[in-house]
Order: C-alpha cells, then sequence, then structure tokens
C-alpha cells in the first residue's frame, strides 16, 4: 500500500511543483523521513519505556495483521471482486 501513495505523490507533484523541484522535494521528504528513521532508532535503543511500548505495539499490530490476513481491504474505495 505504501507504494500506491508514493506513485501517487510522484504522479501529483509535477502538476504541483514541475519536474525539476518535484525531484527536489521528494527527496527533501526521503530525507527527513530517513532522519526519523535514525532518530527514532537511538530514541528506542537508549530509552526502555519507549522500547516497551513499541514491542508491545509491534506484537499487538502482528496479531491484528493475523486475524485480518483472509479480509480483503479495497483502494480508493472500490471492491476488489466482480459480481455476476
Amino acid at each position: 500500500i505504501q507504494n500506491v501513495y508514493t506513485v501517487l505523490l510522484w504522479k501529483y507533484m509535477p502538476y504541483r511543483y514541475g519536474y525539476k523541484h518535484t525531484i527536489r522535494r521528494f527527496a527533501a521528504l526521503i530525507k527527513q523521513i530517513l532522519d526519523l528513521m535514525v532518530l527514532s532508532a537511538g530514541i528506542y535503543m537508549d530509552n526502555q519505556y519507549h522500547r516497551i511500548l513499541v514491542d508491545d505495539l509491534v506484537e499487538e499490530a502482528k496479531t491484528i495483521l493475523i486475524l485480518n490476513e483472509k479480509d480483503s481491504v479495497p483502494l480508493w474505495g472500490k471492491d476488489n471482486h466482480l459480481d455476476y
């Protein structure tokens, strides 16, 4: 699903900013995301309470994904199946 949002953003940005500025803005956005990941990893390693919270949330998310594994989630409000 992340790829869908990335492609959508990449297709929209040239209309808004032009090709040259799109590349700059997209690169800046990716840099911000990577910087946040580095910062988050540092906090995770240095803060025991944060680490416990994150580990608990990850386990809960895994459980939810397993329970909902067979559920179909339509993109953009469209059904993924056809009625005959």
